[in-house]
C-alpha cells in the first residue's frame, strides 16, 4: 500500500483509502475490516494521526482500542511526532487585566494548520481562575501551578487532569527570620523508570544561613512526594520560577549577586537530572557580544540561551544552541535578531518552534508598545511575516505543546468543561469539524 495515500488526509486518512477502493463512506467500517491489513501496518498508520481522530478510532474495534491505549503505541506516537515536528499545538493563555483577580482564558491553535483562522477554547482544570503555565510541557503533559499553590498535571488533548497532592515542607532550622518564600519548579520525564516527575525547590532564609533550599520530587507513578539532596548552589537566585526540560533534566538560569565577580561569571545554568535525582552545573556560552539579560529555551530538544541587549533603538537578541549536551565548546551561535528583522519594534523575541520543513522559525515577539505578537521568520530569506490569531490582542502567553495520549494514571479525572470554539472563531472561515 502506498504510504502517501494515508499521509494526504491528515484529519481522516481512511477517507483516502475509502476512495481508493471505491467504498461508500457509510459502509467503510465493514469494508475496511474485510481488507485484513496486518496489525503492525494498522498500528504504523495510526501513529501518523493526531489525538482527535485517534480518540474516535478507539471505537472501531476492541483490537484498535487496545492498540491505541497501549503504552508502546503511545510512546511511538510521541516519538514520531517529535521527530517529524507534527501534532504540535500552541496553548495560549489570554489575560483579562480589567477583571478583578486577572482572570484568564485558555485556547489552543494547531501549528500544522494556519494559525490565523482557528482557535479552540480549552477548559481550566484548576478551580481558581488565576493560573500559570509553569515549566515547559513534556510529551503532551502540562504542569499547572497558581497563586494558591494548587498544582496539577494536565493533558489538554485527552481532557484528563490529575491534581498533585500538597507537599508539606520541613525547614532544617526552626530559627526562621521573616521568610522569603520562593518555589522554583521543574517538570520532566524519567526515561529509566518511565515516570513523569516534578521537582520543587523551596528557598528560605534561616538565621544561621544566608540562604537555604529544600528540594522535593513528586512521582506520577507513585503519586507521592519525597525529599532529595538539597540545592548545592548556596547564595544563587533563580531568575525564573519555571524550568526548561532537555536531555532528561530540568534547567534554570541562576544568578549570584556578588559584586566582586565579573558580570558574566555570576550566571550559571543549574540542572536537575530526573533519573539520578542530582543537581549539576552547565557552562554558559562564550559570549561575543554585550548582554543585559539571558533566557533559557529548548529548540529541537536542544538547550538554548537567548542573550538580550536592550540598547536604545538597537535591541538585539542572540540565540545560542548547545549542540552536544554538557560541552561548553558545543555552544553554537545560530541567529541574531535585530530591529528591522521583525515587523515590529521589539523588546524581546522568543523562538518557539521550527516549521515542519525547518525553513521557518515561529517567534513570540514582545513589542515596545506593550503588546505581544507571533511572527514566522524565514531562515533562508531572512524575512518575517505577522501571524494574527483570530483577532487575539496583546495580553497572552504562549506554550508549545505536543499532542499526545500520555496517561495520568487511574486517579485522573475529566477536566470538567466542554471544549468550545472561541468567540473569535465566528470571524474565522473554518468550523471545528
Amino acid at each position: 500500500m502506498n504510504a502517501t495515500i494515508w499521509e494526504r488526509s491528515y484529519e481522516n486518512p481512511f477517507a483516502s483509502l475509502s476512495s481508493h477502493f471505491s467504498v461508500k463512506k457509510t459502509k467503510f467500517n465493514k469494508a475496511y475490516m474485510s481488507l485484513e491489513l496486518p496489525q503492525e501496518i494498522i498500528s504504523e498508520i495510526l501513529t501518523r494521526l493526531s489525538v482527535k481522530p485517534l480518540l474516535r478510532f478507539r471505537c472501531v474495534s476492541k483490537s484498535w482500542c487496545a492498540t491505541i491505549d497501549s503504552p508502546d503505541f503511545i510512546s511511538r506516537h510521541v516519538k514520531r511526532s517529535i521527530e517529524t515536528t507534527t501534532n504540535h499545538q500552541l496553548i495560549l493563555e489570554e489575560w483579562d487585566f480589567e477583571t478583578r483577580g486577572y482572570q484568564s482564558n485558555l485556547y489552543s491553535a494547531s501549528i500544522d494548520e494556519r494559525l490565523d483562522i482557528f482557535l479552540k477554547g480549552l477548559s481550566k482544570p484548576l478551580m481558581h481562575q488565576s493560573e500559570d503555565l509553569f515549566s515547559n510541557s513534556c510529551n503532551g503533559l502540562i504542569f499547572l501551578y497558581n497563586a494558591y499553590e494548587a498544582v496539577a498535571l494536565w493533558n489538554p488533548f485527552t481532557r484528563r487532569c490529575r491534581k498533585i497532592p500538597a507537599e508539606p515542607f520541613k525547614t532544617p532550622s526552626a530559627k526562621l527570620v521573616t521568610p522569603d518564600w520562593l518555589s522554583a519548579f521543574g517538570f520532566g520525564y524519567d526515561s529509566l523508570h518511565d515516570d513523569y516527575r516534578v521537582v520543587r525547590i523551596l528557598r528560605f532564609d534561616p538565621k544561621d544561613c544566608w540562604q537555604a533550599h529544600e528540594v522535593s520530587v513528586y512521582s506520577l507513578r507513585t503519586n507521592t512526594w519525597r525529599s532529595v539532596q538539597g540545592f548545592p548552589l548556596v547564595g544563587y537566585i533563580f531568575l525564573s520560577a519555571y524550568s526548561e526540560f532537555a536531555s532528561g533534566a530540568s534547567h534554570w538560569l541562576v544568578y549570584k549577586p556578588i559584586s566582586d565577580l565579573d558580570e558574566k561569571d555570576r550566571y550559571v545554568i543549574a540542572a536537575f537530572d530526573f533519573v539520578k535525582e542530582e543537581f549539576y552545573e552547565l557552562p554558559l556560552p562564550k559570549y561575543t557580544e554585550e548582554f543585559e539579560q539571558d533566557f533559557l529555551i529548548v529548540l529541537q530538544g536542544c538547550l538554548c540561551v537567548l542573550s538580550c541587549n536592550y540598547a536604545q533603538d538597537a535591541t538585539q537578541v542572540t540565540l545560542y544552541m548547545m549542540k552536544q549536551y554538557g560541552l561548553r565548546d558545543s555552544w553554537d551561535k545560530l541567529y541574531i535578531f535585530k530591529q528591522g528583522d521583525l515587523p515590529y519594534e521589539f523588546e524581546h523575541a522568543m523562538p518557539l518552534i521550527y516549521s515542519q520543513r525547518s525553513d521557518k522559525l515561529l517567534l513570540q515577539v514582545v513589542c515596545k508598545e506593550g503588546f505581544r505578537s507571533l511572527v514566522w521568520y524565514d531562515l533562508q530569506e531572512k524575512k518575517s511575516s505577522k501571524v494574527d490569531i483570530c483577532n487575539k490582542q496583546s495580553s497572552f502567553t504562549v506554550l508549545v505543546c505536543l499532542e499526545s495520549l500520555v496517561r495520568l494514571g487511574e486517579d485522573d479525572h475529566f477536566d470538567g468543561a466542554h471544549e468550545s470554539v472561541s468567540n473569535d472563531a465566528s470571524s474565522c472561515s473554518r468550523n471545528e469539524e
